[in-house]
This record gives structure tokens, C-alpha cells and sequence, in this order.
């Protein structure tokens, strides 16, 4: 579900009589990190049901975290030589590519296997011999050509986010961090146009079951909700119709990137 509160309607909404109890599982819920009264409800609740709260990242200095800190389990990432066992039994690359795919991929196992099935896929639609070599040619291929996972780094999503709130000083502000930290303008665009997207699908939509009609999951509806309001409906349709042009201007060899972030800004705000 996508808050505490949430599973806490539905479990005391429940029938008197007896069932198995469930499992319920909520994703970075600040709330519940701030609330006392949730802890309160956790330390006290007699439920059958079970309760996993999934957390991201978590300040080990919190007053959430000390008090729990008994019943936190912290998945740390797979160490680099486990994560070179599973690449070179999926695929034959060197012992070079193979930590140049766990550093792209920043050490998660479940982003180096889609990468992998990337790397495996063009390589049999290029109807290349399946050797060692060509596996670790494919791979530098794609890396050259931006195809290979490239995490965003937080500078894009706070740019990303002063747009959407419409904060011009801000935005300004990021898009030098941007620049200065070399972020290629091509996936700036991506993710303010997934963000435009989003909110228009939520701002938009009338109806009982939004994720089911929109196809976001609930934790992206979530995330969009603060967006809200700040552009009508009609202004984030101009901003996609924007953006793609842009996308596809740059991706055709027809715009100059230089002025494109700019531009953007200029017309959105």
C-alpha cells in the first residue's frame, strides 16, 4: 500500500471474524518516521497481520532508527566479486567490462541482469557470432552510444523538481549544477518529461481507481501529487508536445544542445 495509514484503516476495518492474518508492505513513508502515534500503534498493535516498511535510505542518527534499530534489516549491495560470478556466467565478459558494468550500474545486481539481457538482445539481433569478444565489443558499443544504464544523478531530479514547482531561482540554480557536473542534457529532458507526463496523467484524471486507469503504480502517484495545480492542464500538454519536440530534435542531429535546457525553461516558466 502506499502509506501506513492506509494499512492501518484496512486492518481495524476488518471483519470480526476470524482470517489469516496478511501481509502489508508500504515504501518510504516519511510519515511514518516522523509520527509518534504511528510508533505507538506499532509497539502496541495485537494484529495477525504483518507489516514491512521498505525504506531507501535511512538516518541511522533518527529517533525512528534507534528505536528500531533491533528489528531493521539493511540489505547492503553484493560485494564486486560475488557480482562478477553472476555477470560472467550470464555473459563471458573480461574481468575490465565486468567492473565497468557493476560501477555503470552502481553495484545492483537487478540493474547489471537488465543490462546483461540488453547486451544479449542486441547482440542477437545483430546476428553477431556469440563469442567472448564480441559480448565485451557489444558492450563498449553500447556504452559509447548512451544505451547502457547511466544513473541520474540528484542535481537532475532537484532541477527536474524546481521546474514542476514552478521555481524559476531554482531552477536557473540547478540547471548550473547540471552543467557543471556534465549531466547530458538529452536525459534531462527524459526526466522532466517523465515528470510533465506523470502529473498530467494525475491532474487530469477523473475517475475512483487512478492506478488502474493511468497504469502509474501508487508510489508514483504519490510522488506527482506535490506537482499538482502548478501548470494547468493545458500548459503541460504544451511542455510534453515541448520536450518531445526537443528529444527528438537533438536525437535527429536537428538542435543544438546548448540552448535547448534554456529554451525549456524560458517557455515553462
Amino acid at each position: 500500500m502506499d502509506t501506513f495509514k492506509q494499512v492501518f484503516s484496512v486492518v481495524n476495518g476488518q471483519s470480526v471474524v476470524q482470517s489469516e492474518g496478511h501481509v502489508y508492505i508500504v515504501r518510504d513513508d516519511k510519515e511514518v518516521l516522523e509520527n509518534v502515534k504511528i510508533w505507538e500503534i506499532l509497539n502496541n498493535a495485537g494484529w495477525k497481520d504483518i507489516v514491512i516498511l521498505i525504506f531507501t535510505s535511512l538516518d541511522k542518527r533518527t529517533s525512528f532508527y534507534k528505536r528500531y534499530k533491533d528489528s531493521i534489516c539493511v540489505f547492503e549491495p553484493l560485494e564486486d566479486t560475488v557480482l562478477v560470478k553472476y555477470i560472467k556466467k550470464a555473459i563471458p565478459l573480461s574481468d575490465k567490462n565486468c567492473q565497468t558494468l557493476i560501477e555503470v550500474c552502481e553495484h545492483s545486481y537487478s540493474r547489471i541482469m537488465l543490462e546483461i539481457d540488453k547486451i544479449k538482445g542486441y547482440t542477437l539481433g545483430m546476428g553477431y557470432t556469440l563469442d567472448d569478444k564480441v559480448y565485451n565489443h557489444v558492450l563498449r558499443e553500447l556504452l559509447d552510444n548512451g544505451a547502457i544504464y547511466k544513473p541520474a544523478q540528484d542535481s537532475i531530479f532537484l532541477w527536474s523538481d524546481a521546474v514542476m514547482y514552478r521555481n524559476r531561482e531554482q531552477a536557473f540554480q540547478y540547471t548550473e549544477d547540471c552543467f557543471a557536473s556534465g549531466e547530458a542534457v538529452l536525459t534531462m529532458v527524459t526526466v522532466l518529461y517523465n515528470n510533465v507526463k506523470q502529473t498530467l496523467q494525475v491532474q487530469s484524471f477523473e475517475g475512483s481507481d487512478i492506478t488502474r486507469s493511468t497504469g502509474l503504480t501508487g508510489w508514483q502517484v504519490q510522488c506527482v501529487k506535490k506537482f499538482l495545480n502548478n501548470y494547468s492542464t493545458g500548459e503541460l500538454l504544451d511542455a510534453m508536445e515541448l520536450l518531445r519536440e526537443m528529444e527528438m530534435g537533438i536525437k535527429m542531429g536537428k538542435i543544438d544542445e546548448s540552448f535547448v535546457i534554456l529554451y525549456i525553461l524560458t517557455n515553462m516558466l
